[in-house]
């Protein structure tokens, strides 16, 4: 009887799977429906074999600063980490919540981006108006997509569900509490609440036959790679969609630079363990970290052509990984849009990277995944239009 019972279940949560890929297949269907969009898309595309200081194309991705608090203090977080220096040049500076009002004026600016990423400064969900401002993106027909640490997950979960939010993805930084505890800082008893917070979504996400993706996230660094495994085993039991296996970014302070934490291309020997360490039937599921080659003169990163990114004070910048200060650049209220995405902030930065070499870039431009990083499953493509468009 119990074999029948554990047949049937199986076969209940195959058949809850595949509605809820039909769901989310709809879902996608109606998004980059506007004219606007699509063309903003094409021209993008057009214009990045030949970018220039003047960017054709609005941007593609709206990065928001939900918030400047945040209910962790990760050590390895460049804005709330205790053990790196606060006032370093690139540290996000102060910021109020973004507010609706705020958000409808970015919204209003760029109607041709194809995604919302509501990140960055602190935990999004502290925010009280997150859920209006998913509500605000996703009905003009963009892929509204946050991150969570998950602590704030569990009286959230019914209002996530409820929402148009497409993607969700946490970050549990671990396999197991001991290892969470050295990557984070953290007590390691709050490693334990997260895995919950994450088991109990995906199970209401799944009875109530959602479209929400769920995604999983964890940093490697030079000594916890040998965990991807167990980090895997760890996501895919709470039944989450997918899994990013992300660099660790370093920081030019004792324990956090490159030599010390982070992957590089020299370390021949995790590379290879990386390339086999995923089973062949997960590599669909499964992100690689992008590894950093210190060699490298050609420059990858494009979000400066790609990306706006908005903080609650109406501050704008582009870049959402390494140089978080944005004070001094202008705001999204100086002038129209092109004015504000072609502003001499914005050509300035993308001159230093159409130069040559890596004398112009910021210091942390230098060290950046996003910029000289490579991925044995990733092609020369543009990574960031290659998501928008999928």
């Amino acid at each position: 009887m119990s074999g029948k019972k554990g047949r049937w279940m199986g076969l209940a949560k195959g058949v809850g799977s595949v509605l809820r890929k039909v769901r989310r297949r709809f879902r996608d269907g109606l998004r980059l429906a506007s004219r606007g969009q699509k063309e903003n898309l094409e021209r993008y595309r057009q214009e990045r074999e030949c970018r220039g200081v003047i960017a054709a194309a609005k941007p593609l991705v709206i990065s928001v600063v939900s918030t400047g608090r945040c209910n962790m203090a990760c050590d390895m977080c460049v804005t709330h980490s205790r053990r790196i220096p606060a006032d370093r040049r690139w540290a996000q500076n102060p910021t109020k919540d973004m507010d609706v009002e705020t958000f409808r004026e970015v919204l209003d600016r760029f109607p041709e981006a194809a995604q919302v990423h509501i990140i960055g400064g602190g935990e999004p969900l502290l925010n009280p108006d997150f859920f209006s401002l998913v509500e605000l993106g996703a009905g003009r027909g963009m892929a509204v997509k946050t991150f969570s640490n998950g602590v704030a997950l569990g009286p959230s979960i019914a209002r996530l569900l409820d929402s148009p939010l497409h993607t969700l993805t946490v970050s549990i930084n671990g396999h197991a509490p001991e290892e969470f505890a050295r990557m984070t800082g953290m007590d390691p008893g709050m490693y334990g609440a997260i895995l919950m917070n994450v088991g109990r979504l995906t199970a209401a996400r799944d009875r109530r036959l959602s479209p929400l993706v769920v995604n999983a996230s964890f940093i490697l660094d030079k000594t916890n790679y040998v965990h991807v495994p167990a980090m895997l085993e760890t996501a895919f039991g709470l039944g989450v969609d997918g899994v990013h296996l992300v660099s660790f970014l370093p920081s030019p302070c004792d324990g956090y630079r490159v030599e010390e934490r982070t992957i590089t291309t020299d370390d021949a020997a995790i590379v290879g363990f990386l390339r086999r360490a995923v089973p062949a039937g997960l590599r669909r599921r499964v992100s690689l970290p992008t590894v950093l080659d210190r060699g490298a003169s050609a420059k990858r990163c494009s979000c400066h052509w790609a990306q706006v990114r908005v903080n609650g004070n109406g501050e704008v910048s582009s870049c959402s990984m390494m140089l978080l200060n944005m004070a001094g650049h202008g705001t999204i209220r100086d002038g129209s849009a092109m004015e504000v995405w072609n502003s001499a902030w914005f050509q300035g930065m993308r001159a230093k990277f159409l130069s040559e070499g890596k004398d112009a870039l910021e210091l942390p431009c230098t060290v950046c995944v996003d910029n000289f990083g490579v991925s044995p499953w990733d092609d020369e493509s543009d990574a960031l239009t290659d998501r928008v468009s999928s």
